[in-house]
């Protein structure tokens, strides 16, 4: 506005007395610039009425509105208003309009009810406001005048210029009933539907019409004229409106001119979706031309608002025709200036279906509906996953699909028949469906026979399983496909839109690009017209589309842009002597099934063929693969076991607990990597399994899946569906298994014996009993076991370890369960006096080993693998590899570190042989486990002597080794005392020293041979005089030599005791000497037997010496003991 203004006063600065000047700015149609969100009338405010010192505006201004400005506006001007039309304008306007040749001077009074009819129309008749105003009025009198005033002609004339809505029948009954009967000599007037071709035919073909605008939906109107067209041999130009964002300025000058040189070549034009063009255009719409030159050669000119400078003067051809397509979606929004210059029909594809396409259209859409009803009992499954004909045919329009499919086939088949053409239609359906809609459709209304031939279509004849794979096809029967100007293809897919179509194709030459980084129409343009033009070696262009993102107006207009520079590609090519390779054309729909899109897909009269493809790069799987046989046989051929494992494993591993450290995380990796390299492992795996499917409801589980969106929408194609179905359930037992396993200890044992088995032969025999053991179902069990998910299972540090024998953490849980069956029985024998010996008050050694027999037995009864003929117990180098893992069992036991090797040696120094007897093994250990411990923990201290009694035989310990070891073990602990015990400097040491004394005497406490050993009392002493610091190096010497070589008879010799206590007498007299002195003599009473010499001696000692603080307490001491020890 502001440029116009500009102009305005630039011209008006020319005027002079000579040649005066007037400038005038006329804003036509000005109410609608109100409309706008973007208030562009604000700037009129200063325009009209100028600041000071100006008294007035500098150039003229009129401005031309349908309705009264606001008052901010109308205030500044002079506000002239057209009253409302009364019965008498309406009348006297008809008067003037008509011909007198149409009607009698007689029959003028006919006239008012004519104008009656449509001010009651115009007032309470339309549907939306404005929709049909005074042009439409005018339109319809010029139109009577014309033609003699029959009944016929008025309602073809009501047709037209009344039409563009549903209520034609009411408009001629209700409202024009009365001039259609007073012109039918006052009899009624049945109305008599005028097809829509016809009238727009009519309009076509009229000189004198208004131009002509089609409601309806936009793309298949656009098909429908062309066609239309085309048949009255007519090329009509098709612009369509761009919707990419950055299309403004220079994009509506290049359509202007585009329209422009269609105005004056005469081409009819046909524009969709081009509302920031119209607005230029109303002196054109409204036909009110400039007339140049004479009757005989007379030129019709309009004016153009080619922006804001230029207001050319444009040249119309008198065979100008133009078609504006409003789409019904965008009626409401549409300007009534606009509505009211057109001539208006709504059509629809239904309109030019003859009778026969129609009954083609009801034996099609009965097959459809049938296709897509599901007969399903499930009510609440039903309601949950309401499936329609859009989720079975994507794109599936009830108002196009069908009648666009039948016009499509019949006129490229004009010779076929019936059958033949619904045949056709069917498969051009059925290419557009989607795989889970098809598998759904077993249980439809449609017959089986049906049903299960189009299931061979479309899986066995069409190509759905990918890009590569429908072109392979196309590109192997080129020859015989019926598209000698190269393959125009729509594909919807849901595979993602960054997929990567040329590895896709492969081979095959191709230019790839998204529809979305395109920002302008010209853009595009120059892309898709590189594709066509020579310098491109490319064989195919795809362009890729997401419907979710990309505006419905961008991808329609993408190919038309397409089409139109193929058209041109084919034109040149009929030209050109030489050969020009053929090339195709590829839009790529990426469509998103759990979202809803505004996007409707194409009608089969676009002459694009259409398929779905769900994942362009397709499956390793093929979909109909995973639609034949059970689940056995699917994952026997189709969808291995072995890649199922593969690609769970991971998440089975990932249900187990283990504990939180490098040693879980180090176990779980060599899990998943070995695992997948044992083919024996994975057989035995499949072969548990599929027992396990076996026994499960899976009959018609890909129904479950196609009909369940949860189980469907998630993935991009149907065939990911099914196998996320077949690993969830095969996952589960797996998880199961591999925990129980775990739980056993049992899976790295497999590959240890699998290892060996390939260098020794007799590990083939173990391999077999691993096998044998594992397909027990009460030993790996699963039936009880929860669902698995993360962390589901805890596991124990137990599953952790490195086992050998099969199964051995199994068997042993098995023999320890008879422990306490076992103790009880012996309880029950030392009962029996006669099997006691009365020496060592135990029981016999024939009588253990007569029970220990008859109790092996038992347990082999019990637990039937151990008693097989042949089984690995009896071989001796495997009940050493029991042993071993009893070993490693009892050593990790606690969440201690037990030295294993050591713990081995013990136990075979302890009871040689039986330890390849599992049943005396375990026997043993449950009468004395403590006690190897408490040993094992002992030897930990020292252990040279264990490695010496190796070195040097059994024969060393006499055949007694807790003896043995305990003297050792003190021995040596009275060399570290008689050499760490000087100086305060050796004060950590002498600690450590008291730490291990107290520890060895602790554990020596519970080896029951080795408890009273006179050593031990020596080491008590030692230690106790040591811990003081009061005496010195060489008296401890001294003590710990004479307590060596002293009398074993005596607890404690009598020169053991004098020397000591002459040693404690030497000692100051204080505080801190007595606490010695007490303890020793303490000691003494409590080791000397009453009845023993030596304690009279010791008396005599003590009580010849000079009392000392305490020694009240150490005479009752022993007045207590002689006490309890003499009473009577």
């Amino acid at each position: 506005i502001i440029k116009v203004f500009e102009k305005a006063n630039k011209f008006q600065e020319t005027t002079s007395k000579q040649f005066p000047v007037a400038s005038v700015v006329l804003l036509d149609e000005v109410g609608l610039a109100e409309t706008s969100p973007f208030n562009p009338l604000k700037v009129l405010h200063s325009l009209l009425e100028p600041s000071y010192p100006a008294t007035g505006p500098t150039v003229s201004v009129i401005g031309i509105s349908n309705w009264r400005l606001d008052n901010s506006k109308s205030s500044r001007a002079l506000l002239v208003q057209r009253p409302q039309f009364n019965l008498n304008d309406l009348v006297d306007t008809a008067e003037r309009l008509l011909n007198e040749r149409a009607i009698a001077s007689g029959q003028r009074g006919a006239l008012r009810p004519l104008a009656k009819a449509y001010s009651n129309f115009e007032k309470h008749g339309q549907s939306s406001s404005n929709f049909h105003g005074l042009r439409d009025y005018y339109a319809l009198v010029k139109r009577l005048s014309l033609n003699e005033m029959t009944p016929e002609n008025i309602q073809m004339a009501l047709a037209r210029n009344f039409g563009g809505t549903d209520n034609h029948v009411k408009l001629c009954d209700q409202y024009f009933g009365n001039v259609l009967k007073m012109f039918n000599n006052h009899k009624p007037w049945t109305y008599k539907q005028v097809p829509v071709e016809q009238l727009i035919d009519t309009n076509l073909k009229d000189p004198d019409a208004r131009h002509l605008m089609v409601i309806g939906k936009s793309d298949s109107i656009v098909n429908l004229l062309t066609y239309q067209l085309r048949k009255r041999d007519l090329d009509p130009v098709v612009i369509l409106g761009s919707q990419f964002p950055d299309d403004q300025e220079d994009y509506y000058y290049s359509v202007l001119r585009r329209i422009m040189m269609c105005v004056e070549a005469g081409r009819p034009l046909i524009l969709t979706d081009l509302e920031i063009i119209y607005g230029s255009l109303y002196d054109l719409w409204n036909q009110n031309y400039i007339v140049v030159g004479s009757k005989d050669n007379v030129k019709y000119f309009t004016r153009v608002a080619l922006g804001a400078y230029a207001n050319p003067m444009l040249y119309v051809s008198p065979n100008f025709k133009c078609i504006l397509v409003m789409d019904e979606n965008k009626l409401a929004l549409a300007d009534p200036p606009l509505l009211n210059r057109f001539e208006k029909q709504k059509m629809s594809i239904n309109d030019i279906l003859d009778n026969n396409q129609k009954l083609f259209y009801e034996n099609l859409n009965d097959w459809a509906r049938k296709f897509s009803t599901l007969i399903d009992n499930n009510q609440a499954t039903q309601s949950r996953n309401k499936f329609t004909q859009k989720d079975l045919f994507i794109g599936f329009d009830k108002n196009e699909t069908l009648q666009s499919l039948i016009i499509d086939i019949t006129k490229n088949n004009p010779e076929a028949d019936e059958e033949e053409i619904l045949e056709k239609c069917k498969e051009c359906l059925i290419a557009t469906a989607t795989s889970d809609g098809v598998v759904r459709a077993e249980l439809s209304a449609l017959e089986r026979d049906e049903f299960e031939k189009w299931k061979r279509v479309y899986f066995n004849q069409q190509h759905h399983d990918s890009l590569y794979d429908y072109f392979t096809d196309y590109f192997d029967n080129q020859e015989t496909t019926s598209d000698p100007n190269g393959h125009l293809l729509i594909i919807n897919t849901f595979s993602n839109i960054n997929t990567d179509v040329k590895s896709c194709l492969q081979k095959v030459n191709c230019q790839v690009d998204k529809l979305s980084i395109f920002k302008t129409e010209a853009q595009l343009s120059n892309r898709v017209k590189h594709f066509w033009s020579e310098e491109s070696n490319d064989q195919m262009l795809i362009l890729q589309c997401d419907v979710t993102t990309v505006s419905t107006g961008c991808i329609k207009l993408a190919k038309f842009i397409i089409e139109q520079f193929r058209n041109e590609f084919i034109t040149k090519k009929g030209q050109m002597e030489h050969i020009v390779p053929m090339k195709h054309a590829c839009i790529i729909l990426h469509i998103h099934r759990d979202q809803e899109s505004t996007f409707s897909s194409f009608n089969f009269m676009c002459g694009w063929k259409q398929i779905t493809i769900e994942t362009l790069s397709g499956s390793n799987v093929s979909t109909s693969g995973l639609l034949g046989g059970s689940l056995s046989s699917i994952v026997d051929s189709t969808y291995p076991f072995e890649k199922i494992l593969q690609q769970e494993l991971l998440w089975c591993l990932s249900c187990m607990k283990y504990p939180s450290n490098d040693k879980s995380i180090n176990h779980i990796k060599t899990l998943n990597e070995k695992i997948l390299k044992y083919p024996n492992f994975i057989k035995c795996l499949k072969v548990r399994i599929l027992e396990w499917i076996k026994q499960q409801p899976t009959n018609d589980w890909q129904y479950e899946v196609a009909s369940n969106k949860q189980n469907l929408y998630p993935y991009p194609s149907f065939s990911a569906a099914l196998q996320t179905h077949i690993r969830t359930l095969f996952k589960k037992p797996i998880a199961q298994i591999l925990c129980a396993l775990e739980r056993l200890s049992a899976t790295k044992t497999f590959f240890s014996i699998n290892e060996r088995a390939r260098s020794k032969g007799n590990y083939e025999k173990l391999l077999e009993f691993w096998e044998q053991v594992y397909m027990d179902k009460k030993i790996v069990k699963i039936e009880n076991m929860q669902n698995p998910k993360p962390d589901g299972y805890n596991m124990q540090a137990g599953s952790l370890l490195d086992l050998e024998f099969p199964f051995s953490l199994y068997f042993m849980n098995q023999i320890n369960s008879f422990k306490r069956i076992y103790e009880e029985e012996i309880d029950k024998l030392q009962e029996d006096n006669e099997r006691i010996d009365e020496e060592t008050n135990e029981l016999y050694d024939y009588v253990i080993e007569d029970h220990l027999k008859e109790f092996k037995d038992n347990i082999l009864t019990s637990i039937p693998l151990l008693k097989e003929k042949d089984s690995p117990f009896e071989w001796e180098w495997a009940s050493e590899l029991y042993f071993n893992d009893f070993v490693t069992i009892i050593a990790s036991k606690d969440g201690e570190t037990k030295n294993k090797k050591m713990l081995a040696s013990i136990l075979k120094l302890l009871i040689g042989d039986k330890t390849r007897k599992p049943i005396l093994l375990h026997a043993y250990w449950w009468e004395n486990g403590n006690e190897v411990l408490a040993q094992l923990q002992l030897a930990q201290m020292s252990p040279m002597i264990i490695k010496n009694i190796e070195i040097q035989g059994n024969v060393t310990v006499g055949g007694n080794l807790e003896k043995y070891l305990v003297k050792e073990l003190i021995k040596l602990m009275l060399q570290r005392i008689c050499g760490n015990f000087e100086g305060a400097g050796n004060s950590h040491s002498i600690d450590k020293l008291q730490r291990d004394v107290a520890k060895i005497l602790s554990l020596v406490s519970k080896v029951t041979r080795a408890k009273n050993l006179p050593d031990i009392q020596l080491l008590h002493i030692v230690n106790d005089l040591a811990v003081t610091k009061a005496i010195s190096l060489d008296d401890i010497k001294e003590i710990v030599q004479l307590g060596q070589s002293s009398d074993k008879h005596e607890v404690l010799p009598e020169k053991f005791i004098n020397t000591v206590l002459d040693k404690l007498d030497k000692l100051e007299r204080n505080e801190k000497n007595i606490i010695p002195r007490r303890s020793f003599i303490m000691r003494c009473l409590a080791l000397i037997p009453i009845e023993s010499e030596v304690r009279l001696s010791f008396y005599e000692k003590l009580f010849s010496k000079e009392p000392f603080p305490l020694m009240g307490a150490i005479i009752e001491r022993i007045f207590l003991q002689e006490d309890r020890e003499y009473s009577f």
